[in-house]
């Protein structure tokens, strides 16, 4: 999480990484939260965080390693880079 506020980005992508990091281990791996929780331990609604998950994409600052499209049963696993 300490390496978050070392980025120039938005607010709005610094708290959604700094939610998923708080999931993630040490190495930025296993980070699956939903965005239903990602949504309410930020404040921001569901569509503002997949809009800030294609943001943070977009720049390479998250991977998507499996289950790229999720559904029930098969959370969205991401990298923190």
């Amino acid at each position: 999480m300490s390496q978050v506020w070392e980025l120039d980005i938005e607010h709005s992508e610094r708290i959604i990484l700094l939610a998923m990091a708080d999931h993630a281990n040490d190495d930025g791996q296993n980070c699956y939260p939903s965005n239903a929780y990602l949504a309410w331990k930020t404040g921001y609604s569901e569509r503002s965080v997949r809009r800030i998950h294609r943001a943070l994409e977009l720049t390479g600052i998250i991977t998507r390693v499996a289950h790229q499209e999720g559904g029930r049963g098969f959370a969205t696993e991401y990298r923190l880079n």
